[in-house]
């Protein structure tokens, strides 16, 4: 294998220049030949993948050239060893994830609390809570407020009274900045 030195002004070269692709790994560069991807025939997974790259790629020119969308990455840069790009990509990619949700303490009286554990890669946007009953005529419905004093644990207060009795159908929503909502759904009689 030859090494080259690169002069400074183009050491930190990356991407493609005509069929040579310059990669760089750690603190070195690497130059290999265009791959000839003309006989690969791609399998339906794949080709999902493909557009869902593609989607998060849109979404990071949206971040771009947004500052509100942009500040919250942002801010992450500046306290992680990533960018902007790899934070806003990997947030697009992942959706949400409920760990915990219970209606342990709901009893269908107003102020009963119900209590959602959830994270995200990079950071939960909302979580919000529909209460329903019988034929989906919703009850209440709102925000969960986050926990200062435990991270990623969400709490949504009861604000309506429900007869004893009732069959309720809780859902809860998880978003990220990306758009990404994860859904869980309870039923319980109180």
């Amino acid at each position: 294998m030859a090494k080259v030195i690169l002069d400074p002004m183009i050491a930190s070269i990356s991407g493609r220049v005509g069929d040579q692709i310059f990669k760089r790994v750690g603190n070195r560069t690497i130059v290999t030949r265009r791959p000839d991807m003309s006989h690969v025939v791609f399998s339906e997974a794949q080709l999902a993948y493909q557009e869902r790259f593609r989607r998060a790629i849109a979404y990071l020119k949206m971040v771009r050239a947004n500052p509100d969308l942009r500040a919250p990455y942002e801010r992450a840069a500046t306290l992680t060893d990533k960018t902007v790009h790899q934070l806003a990509v990997a947030d697009f990619m992942r959706a949400p994830v409920i760990d915990k949700f219970e209606l342990k303490y709901y009893a269908g009286r107003v102020s009963d609390p119900i209590v959602i554990d959830a994270h995200d890669d990079f950071e939960v946007a909302e979580v919000r809570l529909r209460i329903a009953g019988l034929d989906d005529v919703e009850i209440e419905q709102g925000p969960a407020v986050a926990n200062r004093s435990e991270s990623g644990r969400w709490v949504y207060i009861a604000r309506a009274a429900v007869a004893p009795g009732t069959r309720i159908f809780a859902t809860v929503t998880v978003s990220d900045h990306a758009g990404n909502r994860t859904e869980a759904l309870i039923a319980k009689t109180v």
